[in-house]
């Protein structure tokens, strides 16, 4: 017989497979914060304490998020040099929910093989830590990863975009899917981690709202380290 807490865990782990097998959200997100596009963007090298924040509009379901990705801290790792704390924030302006994941990486959080640990808190719930046999599963190959590497975006023109904050310019770029979906990126070399100022595909659109530095993590608590579910 397997207990409750087995089958919790098991469907925790299929979430989390559907989650990470996905080719257009970022491999940085888990369940509820789901919905952020691919970055078509190269993520630059991380200084602790910088941030940046997004609105996500989803043009289909009428959907407004906001995500806040920061650097919250490095760790000096025995023989596998400096890894940083990436934070990926996601709020719900109409439905008031918070999520947040931390990750402990090595390098783009979009590509596999750099997780080295990962927390995940959501609302006032306890944060948890998965345990290293699912963050090794994440750190996994993709079936699109056996794939030929798939070419840069295409280089558009140098533009100017408006924001909140204030007006950029930037380097339009275009990716076209095997799908035929098309992404229009904005990069500015100002803007920290992808460097991102506005990104659109026919169903969302993210745009900048701001940047910074001085961000710490939003998780104040010591997580609770999951156990692999066992027999009984």
């Amino acid at each position: 017989m397997f207990s409750k807490r087995y089958f919790t865990c098991v469907l925790l782990l299929a979430a989390f497979v559907l989650a990470f097998s996905q080719t257009e959200p970022l491999r940085a997100q888990i369940p509820g914060i789901l919905g952020m596009p691919k970055l078509y963007a190269e993520f630059k090298t991380p200084e602790v304490g910088t941030y940046v924040k997004y609105e996500l509009f989803d043009n289909k379901n009428n959907a407004e998020n906001v995500y806040k990705l920061s650097i919250v801290g490095m760790e000096k790792v025995k023989g596998e040099g400096d890894f940083f704390w990436y934070e990926i924030e996601q709020a719900s302006p109409k439905a008031g929910n918070v999520y947040i994941i931390k990750m402990l990486i090595s390098g783009d959080p979009q590509k596999p093989g750099v997780v080295k640990r990962m927390i995940y808190k959501s609302g006032k719930d306890p944060a948890n830590e998965l345990p290293q046999a699912f963050v090794s599963l994440m750190n996994q190959p993709s079936k699109e990863a056996a794939k030929p590497a798939e070419p840069k975006p295409k280089e558009v023109a140098t533009e100017k975009i408006k924001t909140k904050m204030k007006t950029f310019d930037c380097t339009h770029t275009q990716d076209i899917s095997e799908g035929k979906q098309v992404t229009d990126t904005w990069t500015s070399d100002e803007v920290p981690l992808f460097g991102i100022v506005k990104s659109t595909s026919a169903s969302k659109t993210l745009q900048l709202v701001e940047y910074g530095t001085g961000a710490v993590t939003a998780i104040t608590e010591t997580p609770k380290l999951l156990e692999m579910p066992a027999q009984k």
